[in-house]
């Protein structure tokens, strides 16, 4: 019997073969506080959080959803989405900007809202 030249690997809770993460791919994803024709291109992985989608926007695609949105900014020097609520006592969110690879290419995009806010589950 022939031994596998490398481990399988596990996740460290489960103790079960880990998976790789799915591959990213364009989609495009709307919310319910923004109008009905909106739709924002975006990326995606499959993940979800409590069922809702968690997409990446490209800067473009960020900028489009701050202007549709009062409360989320872009700031140049921390390369970042920023949220501030309404609300006095919220926190503020920080969306840095991060790599992420679309069919082999680098592409850098920001999770804005992903595991926040309710996103509608890419299409």
């Amino acid at each position: 019997m022939t031994e596998p030249t490398s481990p399988v690997p596990q996740d460290p809770l489960t103790r079960v073969p880990a998976t790789p993460f799915p591959d990213f791919r364009s989609a495009t994803v709307t919310a319910e506080w923004l109008d009905t024709d909106t739709k924002l291109p975006c990326y995606h992985d499959t993940t979800r959080w409590n069922g809702w989608g968690m997409p990446y926007f490209t800067l473009e695609a960020g900028n489009q959803l701050a202007t549709l949105m009062p409360n989320l900014r872009f700031v140049q020097e921390r390369d970042a989405f920023v949220h501030t609520s309404e609300e006095d006592g919220e926190e503020v969110l920080d969306f840095i900007g991060q790599v992420i690879e679309v069919d082999g290419q680098r592409i850098k995009a920001y999770a804005i809202g992903a595991g926040y806010w309710c996103w509608d589950y890419p299409e």
